[in-house]
């Protein structure tokens, strides 16, 4: 299950539909605001199936613009962009770097900036009514992306050198150490128990970067799944070939192909 907004607690018969999963996604910084804190739903979905896991989306390269009244309504959110205040990333024409909407990017590169995030996420994970078994980090590349209609002026600079970072080598190789280190900062801070989940490219291509991590996981709102067990075929040319949930016996091994829509 996954659960990228708000939810609502008080819904008849959620949480028993939530504790029938084995795991659920469920957005950090809404189990962690006052309300939610109050009724403890991650609490009665454990009642349930006490071998659940639940797991907090967390952003790994911005924080949300949550200032002023959203100390109160958002505490994480506000918390974590008072810590990461002061590393804000900023473009080659100095504009502020924003990739997504209401979100700022931070500078991994700066190791205060990386602890801070950490400390930020074990004070609520430590002091919450809903503590999560781990993150869903949203999300680790070999370098930064951002979509192709973002209004910023000029090109991301992390380093602040005036070189574009996707014509920086040294940026982009920085930029990739800074995750791994995030990650391990984040381990020391809450402990090797604390489940780490990425998305991002990176973790498909980069077989010692998925190593860091519990598990490679990518939203599903950008695809329909094939329905398990169902099978067909289409013709191409002349020959009639196999789709759907296939496997190859390949020698005694086992094969299976995704592939994307």
């Amino acid at each position: 299950i996954h659960e990228w907004g708000p939810v609502d607690w008080t819904e008849p018969g959620l949480i028993e539909r939530m504790a029938r999963a084995d795991l659920i996604v469920l957005t950090a910084s809404e189990l962690w605001r006052p309300a939610n804190e109050d009724l403890r739903p991650l609490e009665k979905i454990r009642a349930i199936h006490p071998d659940i896991v639940i797991i907090g989306y967390m952003l790994a390269k911005t924080v949300q613009v949550q200032w002023g009244a959203a100390a109160q309504s958002h505490p994480f959110g506000h918390a974590m962009y008072e810590a990461t205040r002061d590393y804000w990333c900023y473009t080659t024409t100095g504009d502020t770097l924003q990739d997504w909407w209401n979100q700022i990017n931070v500078n991994i590169l700066e190791p205060e900036c990386r602890t801070a995030m950490a400390d930020v996420i074990a004070d609520f994970q430590a002091t919450s009514n809903n503590p999560v078994d781990g993150v869903f980090w949203d999300y680790f590349a070999t370098e930064l992306w951002w979509p192709v209609d973002t209004l910023f002026e000029g090109e991301p600079d992390l380093d602040v050198d005036g070189i574009a970072h996707l014509e920086d080598p040294d940026e982009r190789e920085a930029y990739r150490q800074a995750s791994e280190d995030l990650i391990a900062e984040v381990r020391t801070r809450v402990g090797d128990d604390f489940i780490q989940i990425f998305n991002g490219t990176r973790g498909q291509i980069d077989p010692a970067f998925a190593a860091l991590s519990d598990g490679i996981h990518y939203e599903p709102r950008w695809f329909k799944a094939w329905p398990g067990g169902e099978r067909s075929a289409v013709r191409v040319g002349e020959r009639e070939v196999p789709i759907g949930d296939l496997y190859f016996d390949v020698g005694g091994l086992r094969v299976g192909f995704e592939i994307c829509e």
